[in-house]
């Protein structure tokens, strides 16, 4: 079975989201797995990001600090997902 007919098997919502890139770096057997991770760590950020900004905003009297370092945690992230680097693909 080759790449392309992976996300068919996953329906629309693997095809239209960019999870299905993550398929040339970890695989199908891990996919279950990763998606559990992607999904709590994007449910604790929305819960954490309030409670941040909160206390940023009581310390400072503004959200600028909690904004600042919210902006390099964005690069620093993108930085990051640049040195990923080529997949190893195996031809079927």
């Amino acid at each position: 079975m080759n790449f392309e007919s992976q996300p068919r098997l996953l329906g629309k919502s693997a095809r239209k989201s960019k999870l299905h890139a993550g398929f040339r770096y970890f695989g199908l057997r891990s996919f279950g797995e990763i998606y559990g991770y992607l999904f709590s760590a994007f449910t604790l950020s929305g819960a954490l990001g309030s409670l941040l900004m909160a206390m940023g905003f009581d310390r400072a009297g503004s959200y600028r600090l909690p904004l600042a370092f919210f902006l390099i945690a964005t690069v620093t992230a993108a930085v990051l997902m640049t040195r990923l680097g080529q997949y190893r693909f195996r031809p079927a």
